[in-house]
């Protein structure tokens, strides 16, 4: 041991005598430090993946979980169409407006489809079906449906601006002719030309908003010829006016006697005013107008022709009607 020692000195004085002795200094740092190094090294190393199982998630695959996965199948929708309305009257009434069809999708809900979706799986191929099962393991479950997201909030009705609608001022069509070339004069309705006793024709009203129809009907022993278009169906014994338009009506007697009208439409003018002289306006009728009328309808031709119109005193229009209709333009 001593002998041990005395070499291990007599090297340390060799070492500071050649001024080797920063060698020896890191030399034994290095012997101190060398089984510490060893010694962290026997870590366990980590564990691997296990098999069959992605240890990495390839990009976009954690949003195609079986949780976020949405159908995707077409769904036929089952959503009824909604009913036509039935139209009054002819194809061929240029001068009728037809009645306003019913709203037909007030009281009808949408139906849903059927909807049928195949799910896929995260890595991309289709999930077996309810009930069916892969080799070896258990039955495959039906992938949660996706969570809907929410709604937006609403927004309050205070904030909400709804445009302001102006409402049409009342108004009523003023009718003004001229018969055999006298003066102008503004006509009511049901009011006979010619004479109460046989009457040429009856006006019945202003038909077609926009195209501007006054609509006479025959008296039982009048015919016409001139610019007048016919109502279908009645054998001309129902014919329309436009302003500026002239019609010849030709009344033949019992005696054989023969009176001939120049029956001219000059105006058919809008008229704006109060609502209550708008509805007295659209609801005023010639004095001999009813008497008139009831003639006409004892007539076939005449009733005939009648039957298809019907007057609207809310609108101060005539509306078309079935052939069947009972209502008449006296109502």
């Amino acid at each position: 041991m001593n002998a041990l020692l005395a070499s291990v000195r007599q090297i340390g004085r060799d070492l500071i005598d050649k001024r080797l002795w920063p060698v020896a200094v890191v030399l034994l740092a290095a012997l101190v430090a060398a089984p510490m190094l060893i010694g962290g090294s026997d870590a366990p190393a980590p564990a691997a993946p296990a098999a069959g199982v992605d240890a990495v998630a390839a990009p976009g695959a954690a949003a195609a979980t079986p949780h976020a996965v949405a159908n995707t199948a077409d769904a036929k929708s089952t959503e009824p169409k909604p009913a036509k309305a039935e139209r009054g009257g002819k194809i061929d009434d240029p001068f009728f407006d037809p009645p306003k069809p019913p709203d037909a999708g007030g009281g009808a809900a949408a139906a849903g489809g059927a909807t049928t979706a195949t799910a896929k799986s995260p890595t991309g191929e289709a999930a077996p079906r309810p009930g069916a099962s892969s080799e070896g393991s258990p039955k495959a479950k039906r992938p949660a449906a996706a969570t809907p997201a929410p709604k937006p909030a609403a927004t309050p009705p205070s904030a909400t601006r709804v445009p302001a609608t102006t409402a049409p001022a009342p108004s009523y069509l003023r009718t003004v002719v001229s018969v055999n070339g006298s003066r102008r004069h503004p006509i009511a309705r049901l009011t006979p030309l010619g004479g109460a006793a046989h009457p040429a024709a009856l006006f019945l009203g202003i038909a077609n908003a926009k195209a501007r129809y006054a609509v006479f009907v025959l008296g039982p022993r009048a015919t016409s010829e001139g610019q007048a278009t016919c109502k279908g169906d009645t054998d001309c014994r129902m014919i329309g006016l436009k302003a500026g338009q002239t019609q010849i009506v030709t009344v033949r007697l019992a005696g054989g006697a023969v009176r001939r009208f120049r029956l001219r439409v000059e105006s058919i003018r809008k008229i704006t005013t109060t609502a209550v002289r708008a509805r007295a306006a659209r609801a005023h009728v010639h004095a001999d107008g009813r008497r008139v009328l009831r003639v006409m309808l004892r007539h076939a031709a005449s009733n005939a022709a009648l039957r298809t119109a019907r007057y609207d005193a809310r609108a101060g229009l005539l509306r078309a009607t079935g052939t069947d209709a009972v209502k008449t333009a006296a109502e």
